[in-house]
């Protein structure tokens, strides 16, 4: 039951910080403290899913990109195939 509450908890600041940044623009230094209250309470969001096992979107190790050959080939691809 904590875990479940927990979450409910870390999502709902979440989503309340991240409703009011664009209100804040105006005011620089409230608006760098919400997005950093943001970002932590992302965090806190992202651990009490780890807790309550799940796994997705908190990757094991960061995904590396692709080498520049495979880029280009898909952009090639992409430029030709769209006409």
């Amino acid at each position: 039951m904590f875990k479940i509450l927990a979450q409910g908890f870390e999502d709902a600041g979440v989503r309340a910080y991240q409703g009011q940044l664009g209100a804040l623009k105006p005011f620089g230094a409230f608006l760098t403290a919400a997005a950093t209250i943001h970002s932590v309470e992302a965090r806190h969001a992202s651990q009490v899913r780890r807790l309550g096992g799940v796994t997705a979107g908190y990757p094991s190790r960061i995904p590396r990109r692709p080498p520049p050959s495979i880029r280009c080939t898909r952009a090639k691809t992409t430029r030709s195939s769209s006409g």
